[in-house]
């Protein structure tokens, strides 16, 4: 059954980035150089808020294959700690867009859109839900239907010369149809009572008992804002829109490790060590396909985008970057799969540093990406040492 759906679920990623990136090109015929990188800024963004979930998630997966806890029960207090960490994330968009978002986002609708994804974490919980219960395909391909849909919608109304924010609303609606779907299927399963003494037992446990995951869910935060924060106040929003075409191709091979890691995260905990016997194989094969990547991106994107644009910088460093940064996440699927969260955070907390150093600095994008890819080595290196020379991961 894993290695079905380890199969299945990539084909459906593949399917489910294919869309997207056709998007994109239609985008770019349809709008200015401009607006094309601010609606690629929103998407940029937009990609994070799923790290707001602050290890809900994961803590009800942990939950249940190493407490050995109901799932219906330890759903329950995971949805209710989802809906409370939603409406933060609600407010905390708000806010920050009523003080300083106008200025580069004058539409009241980039908040609405950021706040309608935000209340989609809550969705990601029936998912988790399924993936215990051995249901992986039918959550994911309704995302997959829903997203397409939304997709096709919103080149509807490219083709009747809708502005960007509309069409950034009208993807960001649809992201929530499984949401809403895995209420209603699951109203009658799971007895979610929303009390005052339900909600604070949830929350004091969720920030309690996983608390180092909830830290690495917002170290991830500020790493990934950070980087965006840099490229974007060194470059024009144009340029940012550029590379952020080049940096999503790139980064389909992590999408697609991405969509198999919450199976791999509980294979790995019932079977100890397995990862490593895998781990050369993965990295030969995961150069070869980056290699080719380097080798044919630059021509694909002139003709993808229809446009004669050129990666604004060295396209081998935002290469290694994305290499060296899955061959990280794969490592850190192995740790989080046994509760060993210390040692990650202080390698995030380390990467936190880095950026800080190169926004000191005033790194251009090769220099910045040159200084994350001694990163992502360093940290590579040595959470390979640890796992390959302990019989249980280090630090927990």
């Amino acid at each position: 059954m894993i290695k079905k759906n380890v199969v299945l679920i990539p084909l459906m990623k593949i399917m489910g980035l294919i869309m997207p990136l056709a998007f994109y090109a239609v985008l770019h015929r349809h709008v200015s150089i401009n607006e094309f990188g601010i609606f690629q800024t929103l998407i940029g963004l937009l990609s994070f808020i799923s790290l707001l979930e602050s290890g809900v998630t994961p803590s009800f997966r942990n939950g249940v294959l190493l407490d050995g806890l109901k799932s219906n029960d330890v759903l329950s207090s995971a949805l209710i700690t989802s809906f409370f960490f939603s409406a933060i994330a609600v407010a905390t968009i708000c806010i920050v867009w009523l003080f300083f978002g106008k200025v580069l986002y004058p539409s009241i609708l980039v908040p609405i859109s950021f706040s309608i994804v935000s209340i989609s974490l809550v969705g990601s919980c029936f998912q988790v839900y399924d993936d215990l219960n051995d249901n992986y395909l039918f959550g994911r391909f309704f995302d997959f239907i829903s997203n397409i849909a939304g997709l096709l919608f919103a080149c509807f109304l490219l083709y009747f010369s809708y502005g960007i924010y509309v069409v950034f609303f009208c993807v960001c609606l649809f992201k929530i149809s499984w949401t809403i779907f895995s209420i209603f299927k699951y109203k009658n399963i799971v007895d979610v009572k929303l009390t005052r003494k339900n909600l604070m037992h949830a929350v004091f446990q969720g920030l309690g008992e996983n608390s180092k995951f909830v830290s690495i869910q917002l170290l991830n935060t500020v790493v990934s804002f950070g980087i965006i924060y840099i490229l974007c106040k060194y470059n024009t929003i144009a340029v940012y829109g550029v590379f952020a075409v080049f940096f999503r191709f790139l980064m389909v091979p992590v999408a697609l490790y991405g969509s198999i890691a919450p199976i791999l995260w509980g294979y790995f905990s019932r079977y100890k060590g397995k990862v490593k016997n895998n781990m050369m194989f993965f990295i030969f094969s995961s150069s070869i396909v980056f290699l080719l990547a380097y080798c044919i991106l630059p021509y694909f994107v002139k003709f993808y985008l229809g446009a004669d644009v050129q990666y604004p910088g060295d396209l081998f460093f935002l290469t290694a970057f994305c290499f060296t940064g899955l061959l990280k996440d794969v490592i850190s699927t192995y740790f989080n799969a046994f509760r060993s969260y210390l040692f990650q955070i202080i390698l995030l907390i380390a990467n936190v540093f880095v950026l800080y150093y190169s926004d000191a600095m005033r790194y251009q994008i090769d220099e910045l990406f040159l200084a994350l890819i001694f990163y992502n080595i360093f940290a590579v290196l040595t959470m390979y040492v640890f796992m390959k020379n302990t019989n249980k991961v280090p630090l927990n």
